[in-house]
């Protein structure tokens, strides 16, 4: 069983950009809710970097109790009409647990696991 599915804690969350007002909408499991998570959205990690973090701020919308429910209710929330929202920062629809294809997932494995081994911290395994 993955470790994501053994937090705690699975929820929708919603970061808001007090300077623009654009928002981004989420999934996050955990078994810390004080995680200093704010979100991994490409476009929200643009405003962020631009606004400064300090500028964001994460309200929890809701729990469910599994991470497959996670992923369905973000499916529900995360759609066509809502990325049609001049507002949203979401660039894909959700469900998909930050990824947009199994081989976009791979790569970032992959590179995560080849930039650990390159500092040293693991063994490069892929």
């Amino acid at each position: 069983m993955s470790k994501i599915r053994n937090h705690k804690y699975h929820y929708i969350y919603k970061t808001t950009c007090s300077v623009t007002g654009r928002y981004y909408i989420g999934m996050h499991s955990t078994s810390n809710l004080e995680d200093g998570y704010i979100g991994s959205g490409r476009q929200l990690w643009l405003s962020i970097n631009k606004h400064g973090k300090e500028n964001h701020s994460k309200e929890i919308l809701e729990f469910l109790e599994s991470r497959q429910a996670l992923k369905d209710r973000e499916y529900q929330l995360v759609n066509e009409d809502l990325l049609k929202d001049p507002k949203c920062m979401n660039l894909t629809t959700g469900g998909q647990g930050g990824f947009v294809s199994e081989e976009n997932r791979l790569n970032f494995l992959r590179a995560g696991t080849i930039a650990s081994a390159k500092s040293g911290k693991c063994k490069e395994t892929m």
